[in-house]
């Protein structure tokens, strides 16, 4: 099992946008997260900052990376990029968090 944790930056006034597009997620979009052993999703949003905190937890590495190649999900994310604010490159802006506790 690969636990991932990250962090995401909402551009300001889109945290309604950004829940109101996750309470409608595709059904081929949680599909493909289930067949690539996504068992656990998980974001949550601290409305100070507005940063977004997610957590998965995935059958491998592997698996982790080929949900990131798999078309649907990104194209969710295309789906998402105007609610996020970029990363220097212009990507996701998605930042991986190291684990340094866990407790099972």
């Amino acid at each position: 099992m690969s636990r991932r944790a990250f962090l995401l930056q909402l551009e300001p006034g889109a945290a309604g946008e950004f829940v109101l597009r996750h309470q409608t997620a595709w059904a081929e979009l949680t599909l493909a997260l289930r067949e690539h052993g996504v068992s656990v999703y998980s974001l949550f949003h601290e409305p100070g900052s507005n940063h977004l905190f997610g957590y998965v937890e995935v059958a491998s590495d592997e698996a982790w990376r080929a949900v990131q190649e798999a078309p649907v999900y990104r194209r969710w994310g295309r789906f998402l990029s105007d609610l996020v604010v970029p990363d220097a490159g212009g990507g996701a802006g998605a930042k991986p968090l190291r684990e340094v506790f866990h407790l099972d």
